[in-house]
């Protein structure tokens, strides 16, 4: 569930830095250090459990950061081919 709050905060705020002259190819870093922010706050208030090391930390926060990047992409040409 955590996962998901991360992947929607990290995907909202890096739209909003896009408005802000984010440059579209520096979006899936900041995706991915939004990603390891959140899931190590969440380790830090213990709603994350099962991350011991760094290198769990590091999966856990690729993967969040893939989903959702590939998941807004999906959506985005998804709404864009039912609109044209």
């Amino acid at each position: 569930m955590i996962e998901t709050i991360i992947g929607i905060l990290s995907a909202l705020i890096v739209q909003g830095l896009k408005k802000i002259k984010l440059p579209t190819k520096y979006a899936p870093i900041v995706v991915f250090i939004l990603a390891v922010i959140g899931v190590a706050i969440a380790r830090v208030f213990g709603i994350v459990t099962d991350i011991t090391t760094l290198s769990a930390l590091l999966f856990k926060a690729l993967g969040i950061a893939g989903a959702t990047a590939l998941t807004y992409d999906q959506i985005k040409a998804l709404l864009i081919e039912k609109t044209t």
